[in-house]
């Protein structure tokens, strides 16, 4: 059957140019079987299913589309290992938390789902490498690597076992061999587009850490030139921006990805971006009017400690050189609050405990003529 191993590999059956799963996304896929009278061969519609889970952003609507992709290849077969493994990877999805974190619970389905898919079919290389895809993010690199060896035994070019063999390489800190295995995957990833972009991204990632911040650019550039509308790329571009740091382009950035859809994560780097604009106006080019604008702009979207403080310090020092009592009383209260607001955001700070009890002693002095 063609979705067992033999001489032919599993990506040789992927014919390029698959597009984006909409008759799935509309409900349609039940039709579709119904009415075609030559099915599409199980391992492309694997593959789709696939390129669904590459191009999740957040968005569950996509999870949804691939799970009903995945439960309709086994309704054609019962022992197709893919797709009890496809299961298993949105089992995974649904259960991610943050940072590359999942639930405990989400680990334990996909496993169960693995075992299904084994018991189909022993000698299938994408279960294997799904298994050690799922094992690395539990951070068994061992299980990891013992899986990606037994899938590349059973088909050297099926394009997930070497981003599998990438990923570990890259936990391992050996980054000559990631980046050899990242680019050998987008080799073999014929008709993937979702998957080479995710590898884009994954590599932007590689080089940021590294310092590479022109390779890392082109990387982010290339991820944004094929998901111009995803929210989660502009974001990671304005993070990488900030990193670099590109402050006005980390501003635009941010700007765009909650111009596409408002997130935590999007509100958290606009604030940064902002408050680093201020930071830098008022400590560096010490423009404190200008900054102030900036500073309170970042504080709409998180309450960040370091753009409270530096307003404490902004308002203490207008009270200094207030040239009335009463505009010294404002400016004090106005410092106070905000080192007090620091001090809730990280009662350690011995910056903003120093300035606000510096500020409670402070008292109206007029001014000589």
């Amino acid at each position: 059957m063609a979705y067992q191993n033999s001489e032919m590999s599993i990506s040789r059956w992927v014919k390029t140019g698959i597009a984006v799963v909409l008759w799935c996304l509309s409900g349609s896929l039940s039709a579709t079987f119904a009415e075609s009278e030559q099915p599409a061969p199980l391992n492309e519609l694997y593959i789709q299913g696939r390129e669904l889970i590459e191009g999740w952003d957040g968005d569950v609507k996509k999870l949804d589309a691939a799970e009903v992709l995945f439960r309709q290849l086994l309704d054609r077969d019962q022992r197709f290992a893919p797709a009890y493994a496809g299961l298993a990877e949105v089992a995974l999805q649904r259960g991610y938390v943050n940072y590359g974190n999942f639930q405990k619970a989400a680990f334990e389905k996909s496993f169960q789902l693995i075992e299904q898919a084994l018991a189909a079919d022993p000698q299938n290389a994408i279960v294997y490498q799904t298994r050690g895809s799922i094992k690395l993010k539990q951070h068994d690199r061992a299980g990891a690597r013992q899986d990606a060896e037994r899938a590349l035994a059973l088909d050297p070019a099926w394009a997930y076992t070497h981003r599998l063999l990438a990923g570990i390489a890259s936990d391992e800190g050996n980054w000559t061999e990631a980046v050899a295995q990242y680019h050998r995957a987008m080799e073999l990833a014929d008709g993937q587009p979702e998957f080479v972009t995710t590898i884009h991204g994954t590599l932007a990632a590689l080089y940021r850490s590294q310092k590479k911040y022109e390779d890392a650019e082109k990387e982010y550039r290339t991820v944004l030139v094929a998901r111009p509308d995803s929210p989660w790329a502009w974001i990671n571009f304005c993070e990488f921006l900030l990193d670099k740091p590109d402050v006005d382009g980390a501003i635009a950035a941010c700007e765009h990805s909650l111009s596409l859809g408002n997130s935590g994560m999007g509100r958290y780097l606009m604030a940064q971006a902002y408050a680093q604009k201020g930071h830098n106006l008022f400590w560096s080019a010490r423009d404190e009017q200008a900054a102030r604008p900036w500073l309170e702009k970042a504080l709409t979207f998180s309450p960040l400690h370091d753009a409270l403080y530096t307003l404490g310090v902004y308002w203490k020092r207008a009270a200094a050189r207030s040239p009335t009592e009463q505009e010294f009383g404002t400016s004090k209260a106005l410092a106070l609050k905000y080192f007090q607001a620091a001090l809730t955001v990280d009662p350690k700070s011995p910056l903003a405990a120093k300035e606000a009890h510096a500020t409670g002693q402070l008292t109206w002095q007029k001014k000589q003529p």
